[in-house]
């Protein structure tokens, strides 16, 4: 094509200028997981103007950008029975056995229950999702997300994102 081109041109120069605009490619974004990696890590934090209050308002904010996405999901689905009570998962995504939880960390102390809660969660949805994602929307209470991430057992199919504004 190039050379077929750089011919034209030597012939006539003007050619280049009556060459047809092409179509415009289009990049899909990613599709199923990675899709659901890139909203959270990348997307997420765009979604407030200011900091989200409670964790109702991080999964609203998360929902929207699904929706907006058009990324197929259940919201509060899956329910199971730990001896603790009900624990449900923020979203499920049933096309990719996924399950997503959404945290936010907003004191200092925080960060201790959200180990646990991340520890029950995995007890309690393991065996029904092979693949966990828990994102945690720090609003500068976590020191070091690799230390963080480093506190749950190294198990495939489960992943701790650290969020920041």
């Amino acid at each position: 094509f190039l050379t077929a081109l750089k011919e034209e041109i030597e012939v006539d120069p003007a050619v280049v200028l009556h060459q047809p605009l092409t179509e415009p490619t289009t990049v899909r974004p990613p599709s199923g997981f990675l899709r659901i990696f890139d909203l959270l890590e990348r997307r997420l934090s765009k979604a407030f103007r200011v900091g989200p209050a409670t964790e109702l308002d991080l999964q609203c904010g998360f929902e929207t950008l699904l929706a907006g996405a058009e990324v197929p999901y259940e919201r509060g689905a899956g329910a199971t029975v730990p001896s603790s009570g009900v624990r449900l998962p923020d979203f499920t995504f049933p096309g990719i056995q996924t399950a997503i939880a959404l945290k936010l960390c907003d004191g200092l102390d925080r960060e201790r229950q959200i180990v646990t809660d991340i520890h029950e969660d995995i007890a309690a949805w393991g065996s029904m999702y092979p693949r966990l994602i828990f994102g945690i929307y720090d609003l500068g209470f976590i020191e070091d997300a690799a230390r963080f991430a480093e506190m749950f057992d190294p198990r495939e199919g489960v992943s701790i994102l650290v969020l920041r504004p």
